[in-house]
């Protein structure tokens, strides 16, 4: 009776085992796509290190192609499809990011930039010189050549150095006593300098029709309390046009 029975629970054994199915492996791949996927967060250190989740992307599909062809001896396709949706989210988050980053960057680097041409149109020039780099500064003292004024006066003296500058006739479109409506045109961010800059392009509309095109380069600045600001490097101008 005993024997009986033995063979009675060896025989379901082999009934369930037969129920459940050939057994069936994870799939190699699956599990690298997780591993790359999971190694993507590098991607946010240089956008050349794209080529992580790149590679995972790409594993991750030949992983769900070979589980789908070999469903009855491997399973992972949960796997795969977890590491896909991970390593998709890491290659376009760092851009995203560094959209948001340029983005917020050019904004505040404009209000600084507009406000240092109110400073130039509205003859505020000594206003306007605190707002320009010491490299800028000292291009202005250049310009005087052998001229140099005492030390007491070199800040009125680069002051009315700077009222002759052509940047200001064009943000007073010609007259003393105008002002140029400020359109931006275009933009260029530079994170990766050190410090980051801005280019900045304003179109200065006057009222008679005329315009001039007006290129701004602003660095960013700490204050000793790591408050940021933006100083104005240089400036450019472009010809007139009606």
């Amino acid at each position: 009776m005993m024997e009986h029975q033995l063979n009675d629970e060896v025989s379901q054994h082999f009934r369930s085992a037969d129920e459940l199915g050939p057994y069936r492996s994870v799939s190699s791949l699956a599990v690298a796509a997780l591993l790359l996927s999971l190694c993507s967060l590098v991607a946010f250190i240089s956008p050349l290190l794209v080529v992580v989740p790149l590679a995972a992307i790409g594993t991750a599909l030949l992983a769900l192609a070979r589980i789908g062809s070999h469903r009855d001896s491997l399973i992972g396709s949960g796997l795969a499809r977890v590491a896909l949706a991970l390593a998709i989210a890491l290659t376009v988050a760092p851009s995203v990011r560094d959209i948001v980053r340029s983005e917020l960057t050019f904004r505040q680097a404009d209000v600084a930039a507009r406000q240092w041409l109110a400073n130039v149109s509205s003859n505020r020039f000594a206003e306007a010189l605190e707002g320009i780099t010491g490299t800028a500064y000292m291009r202005i003292q250049q310009t005087a050549g052998s001229n140099t004024p005492p030390v007491d006066q070199g800040r009125e003296f680069a002051a009315k150095l700077f009222s002759e500058d052509p940047l200001v006739y064009a943000a007073r479109c010609g007259k003393a006593n105008s002002q140029a409506v400020f359109l931006s045109a275009e933009k260029q961010v530079f994170l990766t300098t050190r410090p980051p800059q801005v280019v900045a392009n304003y179109q200065a509309a006057c009222a008679d029709g005329q315009s001039a095109q007006i290129s701004l380069v602003l660095k960013r600045a700490l204050t000793r309390d790591g408050t940021v600001f933006w100083l104005v490097d240089s400036w450019g101008l472009g010809f007139p046009t009606e």
